[in-house]
């Protein structure tokens, strides 16, 4: 039965529960413009009406479209390629892509941006891969606000000063992002695990076209060559059941899988292979948090495997020579198949890390004894095979008895979120095990180096494979300029411009923000970072167009990512979009209409909001955008002259409201009409047909009056009715919102503005909510059969009333306690209306102590857990339409779910006037007339709509919400609905405590705002003197002592602070964005780099040598540098760590016969690494085997050596032939590589 068709009044328990399972996050991507093909006003022409048009995902998506643009490989301004799923590992991007199986139907979206502050954005155009995996993407040309035709030329380069302006600056340095859609059957099947542009490329500030690049080429103003690869990611090997998995521990290199994950955000040009586009540095972001878990079969396993192939595949050698694609995926498979069977009889071990704050990670194995899989060496034949107990146990350096060693070529490595749940679909991953296969470093198809990076070590006699990456890209960010755009939906002055980002990783350390930059390139505005909800989200940056803004005037957001505090200069861009302003002014004020008859709406061409007066262009036209639905276009007309509107309803449009788009072209500014390939549309004459540019939006709205008696009271006309509930001893009884009917008796929707309370004789804990829901505890006490009465008075706009008695009736009480793990419920509204700008706030009921989330919601509704209620208010101009929303309920790992249908329809009723100002509350900036504007009182979380919130008889005008001693209404503005920030902090006054100690603030009452005072505390102190001695910039007395921070010696070197700091005379400016004047640091006594604030005597000396510790190298004097101590594990402050009697010094930490001492400069606090392999030489058995080492000691560093081991094959050659470079007897047999036979 569906749930539904339940009765649910009451709240109930399920006698079933559902495992917590790992939540799927959908794949969304960014749809910038509301620009369709079939719009006469898009930037490419109606030719592409007939094509479907890409619908945007639901979240935060609203009614944006891209335009749908196939295209020719050969054609100009197009970027060209091919979808696949890659199925082994080759060196080059096009080797891969070659002998990928192709993936049809994927979406593939893209956008492109330029100018010399990269303020220009096209629109989102989009297609779909075919049979064959290929795409052609057309960049189709638009014309932006100043009427500029914008063409893709594929060239990033600077531009010129001269010429034709398609070659200038203002239409070069292009850059694109790029991203893809896979089709609903197949999302579940396919993980991203590379494709070019994931991030803005070339990056902010890269001024070369990136001609060679080996994912994508750039060249004969196109892109050719996109090779974008997804990998399978449903088949994947298993690990030992979690039970049985290990954490990692130890030291040592030998035995070890040393990596790092990070974001792949700032991708170099020029890189031709996977492991050149998947290095780390630039702008790149550790990933920290991730879960690392890895495996490696058995020996008895690899001994099966090659009896199976021996068996099943005869007269092939095992990943050798005529070894195929096909070949391995059988291998794979049946592996599988063993190891689901028997995991423990297969699989060796299993262990779990995980990433550090730099995204480091290393699996220290135990190993297996034995040289090798399936060669005993020196070690009792009772010890061969076995897993050796623990790390520590054993060594992994050959020709010992107790040599161990680890089956490299038949290991998985697989990387999770925090959670250890599989990475959500918007993260795509490029590592070496990304083919999701049983393999190693240099294992047949897999050959997992080539998807490593650059750089790694790779050793398999001493069982290491070293510095290796994984790289993450966020598979399909959205980052949307809300509605406005720059061709053809442009911003007015005034206008309050949004963002919309979702799609977001979810990373530990990763946190975003929004830059705001005007078309010159400064920034105008920074929104404060913040992490990415559990919806991927973020809050929107909110941008007012400023009142001196004129025509073709772009303003960008800028998404960036940063991984501590904010450093605009430097953090990475990860997406953007542009507006554009037009002054021209196209708006209509509501009119009044009835049916049958005749409605006009009159034209406004004089934006209020700017200090200029607009008038109409003189060759302006006119002409209807879309109709709402069910309005017949016979209904309604716009004079193209004027730009008027009429309108005449008919009976069944009685009681509703309605907006009429229109658009005002000017004649006057002729553009050209394109085709869908951006070639001119060409008129009768055989010339390129113009026509008039689209200069203003308006939209004009009309509310059709309901027919009836006006004598008749609203609380004749409407009946509402509840259903009594019923609840157990302790338990909160929802009952849902009433049900209301009409004369008829049919069900009806009550008047906007309907308000409900509770009673008299009502119980004091009852809960009446906004929409008429009740929440009603029923006592511990109560017995079974006991009623609770609750009268609710339903109040209607014209003031009538009636009275509805609701009643809830007292059941058994359980007679089992709830204990952690027990069922979980949650319950949800039936199927619900809501209506055109209602406020809306839907009551949720769960189980104590649950994780409560809500999925499908319009983008206007949340779940706010405070409140325990979906909550929202529905846009003016909301779509008509349902949603399926579910609402999950999660705790100690048991889930519930139970689902509803949202229908939005038309308002009811014309606007209501709540407090009976004459205003109505859709314009009054204070609803309720209690004195704070509507604004304030959400910020201050009290009701916009009561005057009295908390009904205890004094007006929320008369209280004092943040403690100040202002009361409310000295803090609001009842007369404009903004909240007043008087000190620039961005808090609200009405909530703000200290209205003083924002940039816009005075916090010593000197007369000069903080953001332009030396010394904004007045202590005597400047603000980078107190910063650097780690005070308070704004409280002259940071540690609450009664003296003043200027008074105080921080350093103790007898001087007082406010002696030690200089402040300069005057206003000063604020160039960090702090908020604070900069002073810059005091360092004149002595002038030695050091703030005169803490150049005070440092007394603690560890090792009495005379330097304080703060800047001794060797804290301990035991030789070792500090940072090399932190390296190897010892204690910088105690020069025998383990206390044997040898100091550290004396120790060797990494076994390679070299005290700690020899491989550590005391004078310099830092690792040294003689070998440049990133490891510093006291723990590196190996100094030799880095790129600046000299593996065969000919004098020629490993990097510029041919044959770096010296054994006569040249290194590629090794690397071919699956030979360590680094070693010149890689089988440790005794003969040279260069003198064994490989291929026989």
């Amino acid at each position: 039965m569906n749930k539904k068709e339940i009765k649910r009044t009451a709240v109930r328990r399920r006698g079933t529960t559902i495992a917590a399972a790992a939540l799927s996050i959908a794949m969304v991507g960014p749809f910038v413009h509301a620009v369709t093909p079939a719009s006469p006003f898009a930037a490419v022409a109606n030719a592409q009406e007939d094509q479907p048009a890409a619908e945007a995902p639901e979240t935060g998506a609203g009614k944006d479209q891209a335009i749908y643009s196939p295209g020719k490989a050969s054609q100009k301004s197009t970027i060209s390629g091919s979808v696949k799923e890659i199925v082994e590992a080759k060196v080059g991007f096009g080797n891969v892509q070659d002998s990928g199986k192709p993936l049809k139907g994927v979406k593939v979206y893209a956008q492109w941006y330029e100018g010399e502050n990269t303020q220009h954005s096209s629109p989102v155009y989009y297609t779909e891969s075919d049979e064959n995996g290929n795409f052609t993407l057309n960049m189709a040309p638009y014309t932006d606000a100043l009427g500029k035709t914008r063409h893709f030329d594929a060239d990033a380069s600077v531009g010129l000063t001269t010429g034709d302006d398609r070659g200038k600056r203002d239409q070069k340095r292009e850059k694109i992002r790029v991203w893809t859609e896979l089709p609903e059957d197949i999302t579940d099947k396919y993980r991203l695990v590379h494709q070019p542009a994931a991030g803005i490329f070339p990056g902010i500030g890269a001024n070369t076209t990136p001609t060679t690049q080996g994912d994508a080429q750039w060249g004969g103003n196109k892109i050719t060559g996109m090779t974008i690869q997804y990998a399978q990611k449903d088949k994947l090997p298993q690990h030992l059941p979690k039970n049985k998995w290990a954490e990692s521990e130890g030291t040592e290199l030998y035995g070890s899988y040393l990596g790092r994950a990070f974001w792949n955000l700032d991708v170099l040009q020029g890189g031709l292979n996977h492991n050149t586009v998947s290095a780390f540095g630039g702008k790149d972001i550790p990933a920290a948090g991730l879960k690392v878990v890895g495996s490696y079969l058995k020996d008895e396993a690899v001994q099966a495997i090659h009896d199976h192939v021996a068996e099943t595949y005869a007269g092939k050698t095992l990943r050798g020579k005529g070894w195929t694609v096909d070949d391995e995926q059988g291998l794979q498979k049946w592996i599988n198949e063993q190891v689901a069977a028997d995991p423990e009889g297969w699989i060796a071990e299993t262990l779990t890390t995980t990433t550090s704050a730099d995204g480091r990670f290393s699996l220290k194995w135990k190993g297996i004894y034995g040289q090798a899989w399936d060669r005993k060496g020196t070690v009792p034949a009772e010890k061969f095979h076995t897993v050796a107990a623990s790390r520590d146990e054993g060594t992994f350096i050959n020709g010992n008895h107790t040599s161990k060693h680890v089956n490299m070529d038949w290991s998985y490595v697989q990387v999770l979120d925090k959670d250890g749940k599989e990475l959500s679909d918007n993260v795509g991953m490029l590592y070496p095990w990304s083919l999701g296969q049983w393999a190693g470093p240099s294992a047949g198809g897999a050959n997992a180096q080539l998807f490593g990076g650059d750089g790694v070590e790779i050793n398999e006699l001493d069982d290491k494979y070293l510095r290796w990456n994984v790289a993450l890209a966020p598979q399909a960010l959205k980052f949307d300029v809300v509605d406005k755009n720059t061709t053809d939906n442009w911003a007015k002055i005034g206008d309050k411009v949004q963002t919309d980002t979702a799609g977001l990783p979810l990373s530990d350390n990763l946190s975003y923000y929004i830059e705001w930059y005007d078309k010159d390139g400064n920034v105008v505005k920074t929104c404060e970072p913040a992490k990415a909800d559990s919806a991927n989200k973020i809050p929107s940056c909110e941008f007012e167009v400023p009142k001196g803004a004129k025509t073709g005037d772009t303003f960008t957001a800028r998404l960036k990512a940063t991984s501590g505090n904010p450093d605009p200069a430097n953090d990475i861009v990860l997406a953007m979009d542009a507006f554009a302003v037009s002054t021209t002014y196209l708006g209509y004020d509501p009119a009044d209409a009835t049916v049958s008859e005749e409605a006009t709406s009159e034209p406004k061409f004089d934006n209020p909001a700017s200090e200029t007066k607009e008038e109409k262009p003189e060759q302006a036209k006119f002409e209807l955008g879309k109709l709402p639905e069910g309005v017949n276009k016979d209904q309604v007309k716009v004079d193209p002259e004027t730009g008027v509107v009429t309108f005449t309803p008919n009976a069944e449009q009685a009681g509703k409201s309605f907006a009429f788009p229109v658009v005002m072209r000017d004649e006057a500014l002729q553009v050209p009409k394109l085709d869908e390939n951006g070639d001119p549309v060409l008129g009768e004459d055989g010339k390129p047909a113009t026509q008039g540019r689209v200069v203003a939006r308006g939209v004009a709205p009309f509310n059709v009056e309901k027919p009836g008696d006006p004598e008749t009271k609203q609380n004749e006309e409407f009946e509402p009715g509840y259903e009594d509930g019923s609840g157990k001893p302790g338990e909160d009884v929802m009952v849902d919102k009433p049900v209301f009917k009409d004369k008829d008796g049919k069900d009806t929707t009550p008047p906007e503005g309907t308000k409900f309370e509770k009673g008299e004789g009502a119980p004091e804990d009852v809960t009446v909510n906004e929409d008429g829901s009740i929440t009603v505890p029923v006592p511990e006490d109560a017995k079974p059969g006991d009623e609770i009465k609750v009268p609710v008075v339903v109040t209607y706009p014209d003031k009538s009333t009636d009275t509805v008695d609701v009643t809830v009736t007292v059941t058994e009480k359980d007679t089992q306690p709830e204990v952690p793990g027990a069922d979980v419920s949650v319950d949800a509204v039936p199927d619900t209306k809501v209506q055109r700008g209602e406020k809306v706030s839907i009551p949720v009921k769960s189980t104590e102590g649950s994780e409560v989330s809500a999925i499908g919601l319009p983008e206007f509704l949340k779940y706010n857990p405070e409140t325990k209620a979906i909550e929202g208010e529905v846009p003016a101009d909301a779509d008509l339409t349902s949603y399926d929303v579910e609402v999950k309920a999660s705790k100690d790992g048991k889930e519930d779910s139970d689902e509803f249908k949202l229908t939005v329809t038309e308002r009811m009723i014309a606007d209501p006037d709540t407090d009976g100002d004459g205003i109505p509350d859709s314009q009054d900036p204070d609803i309720d007339g209690d004195g704070v504007n509507n604004s304030d009182e959400k910020a201050a979380g009290t009701d916009p709509y009561n005057p009295d919130t908390d009904g205890d008889g004094i007006k929320d005008g008369d209280e004092d919400a943040d403690g100040d001693g202002k009361t409310n209404a000295e803090e609001s503005d009842p007369t404009k609905d903004e909240s007043k920030d008087s000190d620039g902090d961005g808090i609200p006054d009405i909530i703000d405590k200290d209205d003083e100690d924002g940039p816009k603030g005075d916090k010593d009452g000197d007369g000069i705002i903080n953001e332009e005072d030396p010394d904004a505390d007045g202590d005597g102190v400047s603000n980078d003197d107190e910063k650097e001695a780690g005070l308070d910039p704004l409280n002259p007395d940071t540690d609450g002592d009664g003296i003043k921070d200027g008074d105080e010696d921080t350093d103790g070197d007898g001087k007082k602070n406010k002696d030690e700091s200089e402040v300069p005379e005057g206003p000063v400016t604020d160039k960090d964005g702090d908020g604070l004047g900069d002073t810059g640091v005091t360092d004149k006594d002595p002038e030695d780099g050091q703030a005169d604030i803490t150049d005070g005597p440092l007394t603690n000396d560890t090792d009495k040598d005379g330097i304080p510790d703060a800047v001794d190298p060797d804290i301990d004097g035991d030789g070792v540098n500090n940072s090399d101590e932190k390296v190897a594990g010892t204690d910088p402050y105690n020069p025998d760590t383990d206390g044997d009697g040898i100091k550290d010094g004396d120790e060797d930490a990494d076994g390679d016969g070299k005290t700690n001492a020899e491989e550590s400069d005391p004078t310099k606090d830092e690792s040294k690494d003689s070998d440049g392999d990133g490891i510093p030489d006291i723990i590196d058995k190996d100094d030799e085997d880095g790129p600046k080492g000299d593996k065969d000691g000919d004098g020629i560093i490993n990097e510029e050596d041919p044959d770096a081991d010296g054994d006569g094959v040249s290194n590629d050659d090794e690397k071919a032939a699956g030979l360590n470079p680094l070693n010149p007897d890689t089988d440790g047999d005794g003969t040279k590589d260069g003198d064994e036979d490989t291929d026989g």
